[in-house]
């Protein structure tokens, strides 16, 4: 405490003399200085108070300022007694805001100087606790300023951390702190330091909490154990810290404690034994005893799941049943949770099997359903899980459990409608859901009549050869009422087949309009049939035309498909598709064959391959192919041409031998008179002969200079295509692009490229390689590639040494080689041991040595190049020895005391180089540091002891330390030798060590310890009041034994004289205890608690001590809540009975929560286990507790409705207040109470159930919503029949006789799509029944014929709501442009006979009429049809119009009649009726008679079956028929000798009605003659022949008889003609 006293006064006094003459001395300096500053210059003195709250306090207080004009004086400083004085007096100090200030009333403004004062409380206690698993908190309560505070953590005596604070109060506050430590089962405590500065107590005050055993140094794996019934089960204790003995407390199969034990198991072969307790217990070697608890679940897995019906049999829409889940043989239950699911849904978790009943148990659990329709066929199945934690959790579910509920009549028909093919057989089966007395089958077809005592009956019929047909399955109910189903039956027949005609045959130019039609004969019904068009597998369109058609029976039907093909369609297949969408058991799709299409654009040829890599001197080819008819087409070409040729579709232009470097083809064809064509790009290469690298110079390469790589390509074609790629190694590093050359040389060249590099070291042995490929796209020849290209790179001296350092074991051989990396003279090794000689010329050089006995080694390699330089490179060289051994001595030897230095020696054997030495020393697998000598320069063999100094713990004992010598060679090279552990014994105080340190006894229980010496001896004993042990000499361990511990107070203390003739001893801790009788925990109130109110729970624990050890912690749920030592300041030891209150103020959503109470005797190792008490559950209620169910009731006006209404509280009556049915007040003991009418007659109602409680009187109202399911919903238009597109039309949805309607929703859907919905009504307030109407305005496009639309209504009224009511599809007609259709469209009638034509109109109209020349039809207003005919039609030109009048418009079609009259004769004549000449040109003639319309005829002429021409009628032709001749002009030649040649005519009509024959004229044979020579010619070649022979004899005889020539002299004799023979 901080006080001053009058004592002190005199000494203050002195000091604030000195104060005083500084002062002044300031006052003078700023007086100098300038009066500047407004307020003058204070001195307080002392400058700082600090006040122990509570105190007495008497100290004088000084102020002086700077200010000669005024003196100061203290305000607020309230102790004073007048402002004048300066002696603060307190006798008890009990303000903690004290405010002095120094004031100065000079000329300026008030100054004040203010008294910093601290006032603080040292705390009331400190005190140490667990959190969690890892943590300690330090509670500090009741101190001032907690800023100043700060808590310091403590391992026995060594500090483990700090913890300051930052609070600002200057009120006491409680404050903690925490630390995370390991649960090491140390010693630990806080201590708290007051630090107040210089002015405050010194030194600061300090505080000490209790000691604290953090934890059971224990570890039990598996850490919680889950035990199938009859299973074995093993558990493993470890001891985390150095232990004396370890061992297992269980109720079964428990294990003795074990002396020296890490680890110890806990086995059980069968568990047979529902609830098991297992606890580890460890003692350690300071004597503590502590112990873990292994938590355990035995179970068993449920054998039986099952899900029954209360009533089997089919369900009731609407009416409530009862579901069974049986589960058989499971344990525990407390941890079983049953679910219900609907299919995967869960519906209910069963919240009431939380009862803690040991065994097997057989459980059953209940589920309510109220199905409605939409639950028929679903399946029900619980699930039974056994939530055992995160060692598992066995789950078992039922096998589903399918329920059928029905409404309306209580009959299954399987299958619910029926589709059959016209003619086979049928079948269907109904059955009955419910018990009943008759039932059969009504229909127009296979009837079955009545029949008794059956639940299900068959429909059969053998051959359906009705198209309708309804059939109805009646049951008669035990009841007496009838009811029936229909079977919905549709019958179909499947086409005969699907094909496709084009209005087009062949290829087709690419934007013209092609037609498909696809042709389904014999097909129903119609209106179910949906016609796909598809491209490839891609649905394009869609026809459901057909289904507006309203054929009973088969039908044929034709949809048309007309687009404009585009290019990208060329190969497009497209077929048709019929489906009959029939739902269930519809027929298969049936589907045409592909038409293909081909489409061209441009000109119509294709060349293949489009581009000719062609090798110089190989053969080429290239095929140009036409897809259309044509007049020829042949190729233009420098090389190899080829005419052009009519007949052929291809044509082939080739070469043997392409030895042209530039060649040209075009392909050219001829197509009605123009000519188009296509070129064919030709790319002539050579490969390359040869690729090659080189370099400017040779041999090795300096790092660092640049130099030139060749690439070196022969004979090469085209060089502007060719690519150089150089790669070193696989890394490609260039590429040269010649594409952009343009050589004036054609042909085959030899190219190099060059690559620049600079080597570095790291590209010595690199390979280089460049590669050649000529680019030419497809058909490209294969890339070329060198061979690589190594290169020598080379630094500093040019030598290589391998290996390049030696590491030598002293007296193994040493080897080195030298190798030279450029050209050199010489080469040598100049050595310590064993020098070599220069060698000359050698490239590479050994240097060897057989046995290594030297110690320091130099060696050098030496080159001598060829311009005379001479360099070396050192060869590094260690030679060292294995070393041999080490091991670990101390200083002292023996034990170690604790917290006292210990030296650990290694002495490590023949070390050598020392420089490579390392020590490393380990505690256990920890490293501790090591120790390097490579400032160490010996190189022989030498013997090192290194030391390690230690201070050792208590938590040391027993540690082991061991040392590790290594000699780092270099990579991958070590020798290395290790000492064996040396085992180190710590001790403190007493030097003896009791096991266990402390005992924990049961009254009346056993108990036993040992006392073990540390060091040698001259005695031991035991003093103990009860079981003392006298002096014993000559032993090292003494027992302390109590067979039956019937004192609540006992100190035993073991003894020893040691052999310095000092005695001491230890004292043993023994806790005597007794384990509580019962915990329970009770209420202030019973049944269900009201939210808010205030109530008490008590625990109660009988019989425990010691009573001050007990701890009691609260836990809702899991989470503990409060945590209290009720007996905390108890010293007696013997049992008491404790009780412990917890005060709640429960919330709803405490509702259901648990809450238990532990209790725990806190006594160190060895304590009982915690004991807790079973789970105390409140329910909790808010508002009126009643429920009603359901809260809103949705009732069928007339039918039933009833609601329930329960409570779970005690009460004084509870009833039902109605208009409708009332239900009188029932006393306390009903806990349900139910409200029904048996039919809802009113539309308004409001039942109300109350209820009286001692605190409330309250009700609650059930929502009752009475409504009526509209009788009828369908769809109407504002306009009949067909739709014009583009104009407005309005659709109704006619909804008949609906309640609520307020709640009516009524949307609109076109197919599957919806497209609005409304609520008409929705501000209705009536709740009576009405008829209402939706209106949806539509604009139709043409897109839209077909279309279907339904509106659907639906009742919003939650659950319960009635189902959906859909009208019947509306579906609509749209049209565009005229609304008829004439068939045919082209009537083709032969002249003189009679035709006809009719014309629908596919809407209502006011009238309907045909103009026409000839015989025209007068209008008629009742017909959607009307028909144009004649019977001989007379007129070459006749143009009849349909013409209609509607609403809208007025309109007209036009009929194309072709009238046709077949040729009455053809025949053939010549211009030559005798033999042909061969070479000579004639004229062949084909005459047609009385042919009409001329335009459309077509003549073929034929030698023999080879069509050689092909005419056409003349195009201006008009009117009636025409005589026709047509000219074929021959050349024959001999080979045509006996041909015959005829024509044929056909009249085509593009008509699939009319087909006419083809009509051929005779056969016209003809004669051909050779040409001959006149005979004048033949006698003047005869007479020239003969004058020829005679000159020929003349000559030859003259020559035989040897006459002479002269010629002129000259140099040359003369000879005979024959050489001077005679």
């Amino acid at each position: 405490m901080y006080q001053l006293t009058r004592s002190r006064n005199m000494s203050n006094r002195m000091t604030m003399s000195l104060w005083l003459v500084l002062g002044l001395g300031n006052i003078l300096l700023l007086s100098c200085a300038g009066a500047e500053d407004q307020c003058p210059f204070f001195q307080l003195y002392p400058p700082v108070l600090v006040v122990e709250y509570n105190s007495s306090l008497e100290v004088e207080v000084n102020c002086t300022t700077s200010s000669e004009d005024s003196q100061p004086y203290w305000e607020n400083l309230l102790p004073f007694t007048d402002e004048s004085s300066t002696v603060l007096t307190v006798s008890a100090l009990q303000e903690w805001d004290l405010i002095a200030q120094c004031v100065v009333n000079t000329t300026n403004p008030l100054c004040r100087e203010e008294l910093s004062v601290t006032v603080y409380k040292l705390p009331d206690s400190v005190s140490i606790t667990t959190v969690g698993e890892e943590g300690l908190r330090c509670d500090v309560m009741n101190v001032a300023p907690a800023q100043n505070l700060t808590v310091h953590w403590y391992k026995r005596n060594t500090r483990v951390g700090k913890s300051p604070f930052n609070a600002t109060e200057a009120l006491p506050l409680n404050v903690s702190a925490d630390i995370n430590v390991t649960q090491d089962g140390g010693l630990y405590w806080c201590e708290t330091e007051l630090d107040l500065g210089p002015h405050g107590p010194q030194p600061p005050p300090k505080a000490s909490s209790n000691k604290l055993r953090n934890g059971c140094p224990i570890e039990i794996s598996p850490p919680s154990l889950l035990v199938r019934y009859g299973d074995p089960a093993l558990a493993t204790c470890r001891a985390l810290v150095p232990s004396t003995a370890l061992g297992w407390n269980s109720t079964v199969e428990p294990v003795d404690m074990e002396d020296g034990a890490a680890e110890l198991y806990w086995t059980v072969d069968e568990m047979r034994d529902w609830s098991v307790e297992s606890r580890c217990v460890i003692t350690m070697e300071d004597g503590y005893e502590c112990s873990k608890e292994l938590p355990i679940i035995v179970y068993s897995a449920p054998k039986n799941l099952s899900v029954t019906l209360e009533r089997p049999g089919a369900l009731a829409a609407g009416n409530e049943s009862t579901l069974t889940c049986y589960i058989e043989n499971i344990a525990p239950i407390h941890h079983l949770t049953i679910r219900w699911f609907k299919g995967d849904s869960q519906l209910l978790e069963d919240p009431n099997l939380r009862r803690n009943v040991e065994g097997l148990q057989n459980i059953t659990s209940v589920l309510r359903v109220k199905p409605d329709i939409y639950d028929n066929m679903a399946e029900y199945r619980c699930e039974a899980d056994l939530n055992l934690g995160p060692a598992g959790s066995p789950k078992l579910t039922s096998v589903p459990f399918k329920i059928t509920v029905y409404t309306g009549c209580p009959v299954e028909i399987s299958p619910q409608s029926l589709v059959v093919r016209y003619g086979e057989s049928a079948m269907a089966t109904c059955r009955a859901l419910v018990p009943g007395t008759e039932m059969g089958w009504e229909s127009t077809v296979g009837p079955v009549g009545m029949k008794e005592g059956v639940t299900s009956l068959n429909w059969t019929v053998k051959e359906l050869r009705e198209w309708t047909v309804k059939p109805q399955c009646f049951i008669k109910r035990e009841d007496g009422e009838q009811c029936s189903k229909e079977l919905k039956v549709s019958i179909y027949n499947i086409p005969d087949g699907l094909r496709i005609t084009p209005n087009y045959h062949g290829p087709v130019e690419e934007g013209k309009e092609l037609g498909l039609h696809c042709h389904i004969e014999n097909i129903a019904p119609v209106q179910n049939l949906t016609i796909r068009w598809l491209k490839g597998d891609m649905i394009i369109f869609e026809d459901i035309k057909p289904q507006s058609r309203k054929t009973v029976g088969t039908d044929n039907i034709t949809s048309d498909y007309i687009f404009s093909p585009r290019l990208s369609d060329d190969g497009a297949q497209y077929r048709c598709e019929a489906e009959l969408e029939l739902s269930l058991g519809s027929p298969p799709k049936l589907t045409s064959e592909p038409f293909n299409l081909t489409v061209y654009s441009g000109c119509p040829i294709n060349i293949s391959p489009p581009t000719l890599v062609v090798k110089y001197g190989e053969a080429a080819s290239a095929e140009c192919t036409t897809f259309v008819p044509h007049d020829g087409i042949g190729w233009n070409s420098t090389l190899e041409p080829v005419d052009a040729v009519a007949e052929v579709q291809n044509v082939t232009w080739s070469v043997k031998e392409l030895t042209e470097w530039t060649v040209n083809p075009t392909c050219v064809i001829e197509k009605d008179g123009e000519l188009c064509g296509k070129d064919l790009s030709v790319v002539v290469y050579s490969s390359p002969d040869n690729i090659s690298v080189s370099a400017y110079t040779s041999g090795a390469v300096v790092e660092g200079r640049q130099y030139s790589l060749f690439c070196h390509i022969q004979n090469v074609a085209p060089v502007q295509n060719l690519t150089v790629r150089w790669f070193r190694g696989d890394m490609e590093i260039s590429v040269t692009n010649s594409t952009a050359v343009n050589s004036g040389d054609v042909g085959a060249q030899n190219v190099t490229t060059g690559l620049l590099i600079e080597p570095a070291m790291s590209d010595n042995g690199a390979q280089y390689r460049c590669e050649a490929e000529l680019v030419l796209g497809p058909g490209s020849p294969p890339k070329l590639t060198s061979e690589p290209f190594s290169i020598t790179v080379y630094t500093g001296c040019p030598i290589e040494i391998s290996p390049p350092s030696l590491l030598v074991r002293y007296g193994d051989p040493a080897l080195a080689t030298c190798r030279a990396l450029v050209p050199s003279t010489a080469l040598g090794w100049n050595s310590t041991v064993e020098p070599v000689d220069m060698e000359d010329g050698a490239a590479e050089l050994n240097w060897t040595v057989d046995e290594m006995r030297e110690w320091s080694v130099e060696s050098r390699c030496v080159i001598t190049m060829e311009d005379g330089y001479e360099c070396s490179k050192e060869l590094p060289i260690i030679v060292y020895s294995t070393l041999e051994s080490a091991d670990v001595t101390s200083n002292p030897p023996g034990a170690a005391g604790a917290d006292k230095n210990y030296t650990l020696r290694c002495h490590v054997q023949n070390v050598a180089p020392l420089e490579k030495l390392e020590v490393e020393w380990f505690k256990g697998d920890q490293s501790l540091g090591s120790t390097q000598y490579f400032n160490r320069s010996e190189i022989t063999p030498q013997n090192i002891t290194d030391e390690m100094q230690i201070t050792p713990g208590m938590s040391d004992n027993q540690a082991q330390y061991r040392c590790a010598a290594r000699l780092t060679l270099g990579p991958g090279e070590s020798s290395k030798v290790e000492s064996d552990p040396f085992t180190v014994t710590v001790y403190t105080g007493c030097p003896v060590v009791i096991d266990p340190p402390s005992l924990v006894v049961r009254y009346g229980e056993s108990a036993l310890t040992t006392c073990h010496a540390l060091v040698p001896n001259e005695g031991m004993g035991w003093e103990s009041t009860v079981g003392p042990v006298g002096m014993k000499e000559g032993v090292t361990r003494l027992n302390w034994t109590v067979k039956e511990l019937r004192e609540w107070t006992v100190k035993p203390q073991c003894f020893i004289n040691t052999a310095q003739d000092n005695q001491c001893q230890k004292e043993l801790p023994v806790t005597v205890y007794s384990a509580p009788d019962s915990v329970h925990v009770t209420s202030s109130r019973l049944g269900p608690l009201a939210e808010g109110k205030d109530y008490t729970l008590s625990c109660n624990i009988k019989n425990i001590a010691p009573a001050q050890n007990l701890t009691i912690r609260w836990y809702k749920g899991q989470t503990k809540i409060r945590e209290d030592r009720p007996h905390a300041s108890h010293t007696l030891p013997e049992p008491l009975n404790a009780t412990s209150e917890l005060h709640i103020q429960p919330h709803t959503s405490d509702d259901g929560a648990q809450y238990r109470c532990e209790a725990e005797l806190e006594l160190g190792p060895g304590s009982p286990p915690k004991l807790t008490s079973e789970p105390f559950n409140i329910s909790v209620y808010s508002g009126c507790p009643i429920d009603i169910h359901p809260p809103t009731l949705v009732v069928k006006y007339g039918e039933a409705a009833s609601a329930e209404c329960t409570t779970f509280v005690p009460h004084d009556g509870i009833g039902w207040n109605s208009t409708l049915k009332p239900v009188d007040a029932v006393m306390k003991d009903a806990k349900s109470l139910n409200w029904s009418v048996s039919e809802l007659r009113e539309w308004t109602v409001k039942p109300r159930c109350w209820i009286e409680t001692e605190d409330v009187e309250c009700s609650k109202e059930v929502n009752v919503i009475a409504y009526s399911a509209p009788d009828s919903v369908r769809v109407t238009s504002s306009r009949l029949g067909s739709l014009a597109e583009g104009k407005d039309y309005t659709l109704s949805c006619d909804i008949r006789n609906i309640a609520p309607a307020q709640n009516l929703t009524i949307r609109w859907y076109k197919g599957q799509t919806k497209i609005n919905d409304t609520r008409p009504h929705a501000s209705h307030t009536l709740p009576e029944p009405l008829n209402v109407t939706s209106e949806l305005h539509i604009q139709p496009h043409t897109s839209d014929d077909g279309a279907q639309y339904r509106c659907e209504a639906e009742l919003e009224l939650g659950p319960g709501s009635p189902p959906k009511l859909t009208s019947e599809p509306f579906s609509i007609t749209v049209y565009s442009g005229c609304p008829i259709d004439i068939s045919p469209p082209t009537l083709v009638v032969k002249y003189g006979e009679s035709a006809s034509a009719v014309c629908h109109a596919s809407i209502p109209h006011n009238g309907i009429e045909w103009n026409s020349a000839v015989e025209p039809v007068a209008p008629v207003k009742d017909a959607q049809s009307l028909k144009w005919s004649v019977n001989e039609l007379r007129e070459w030109t006749v143009t009849p119009s349909c013409w209609i009048k509607t609403e809208d418009m007025e309109c007209s079609k036009e009929l194309n009649v072709l009238a046709y009259i077949f040729p009455a004769s053809i025949n053939m004549t010549t211009s030559e009726a005798g033999v042909m000449t061969a070479g000579n040109v004639y004229t062949l003639t084909c005459h047609i008679q009385h042919v009409a319309p001329a335009q459309n005829l077509n003549l073929r002429w034929f030698k023999g079956s080879e069509l050689q021409k092909e005419d056409r009628g003349p195009q201006d032709s008009s009117g009636g028929p025409r005589d026709l001749t047509f000219d074929l002009q021959i050349t024959p030649d001999t080979s045509d000798d006996g041909a015959e040649y005829r024509c044929e005519a056909e009249l085509k009509l593009d008509s699939v009605v009319v087909q006419l024959p083809k009509l051929t004229s005779q056969h016209l044979k003809i004669s051909v003659a050779r040409n001959w020579i006149p005979p004048i010619i033949i006698v003047l070649i005869i007479l020239l022949l003969l004058v020829l022979c005679v000159l020929f004899a003349l000559w030859y005889r003259r020559r035989k008889r040897g006459e002479y020539n002269v010629v002129p002299p000259t140099d040359i004799p003369l000879t005979t003609a024959n050489g001077g023979v005679p």
